[in-house]
């Protein structure tokens, strides 16, 4: 039997939940101007006067500041509900979910049985959808 803690192989292993590198910096980027965490306590915290944010991009925001989260202490989990996003970010229902299931078609974000998530792979996608707001305010 082959070594496995020599295999070259495991350099290419990463959990899908796991942010490194660069994904990391981009990860920050999107996020310093809409939120501060708590990764102690768990929490997420929109910034008082925020670059405007349309309700898409709100609710993508609260998902990657999840995903952040997540990295920052293992025990919180990078999956969020549509109540969870309601809850967390003050919009109501009947907008949280067509917008959940409009990044979903989007492939911006996935979701399993348990709820929504940014998956690493979707940063620059998720970059394109807040940059061309950003812009245009």
């Amino acid at each position: 039997m082959s070594d496995i803690s020599n295999d070259p192989l495991d350099q290419l292993v990463m959990k899908a939940e796991e942010v490194e590198g660069e994904a990391r910096k981009l990860l920050a980027d999107l996020l310093i101007p809409h939120v501060r965490m708590d990764p102690e306590a768990g929490k997420i915290f929109f910034v008082p006067y925020p670059p405007k944010l349309n309700t898409k991009q709100h609710v993508l925001v609260y998902l990657l500041a999840k995903l952040a989260l997540a990295q920052k202490n293992e025990y919180f989990d990078a999956v969020a509900t549509a109540k969870n996003v309601e809850d967390a970010t003050g919009l109501p229902g009947g907008t949280v979910r067509p917008k959940l299931t409009q990044l979903f078609k989007d492939k911006i974000i996935s979701k399993s049985d348990v709820g929504y998530f940014v998956e690493v792979s979707n940063l620059t996608k998720a970059r394109s959808l807040l940059e061309e707001t950003l812009i245009k305010n």
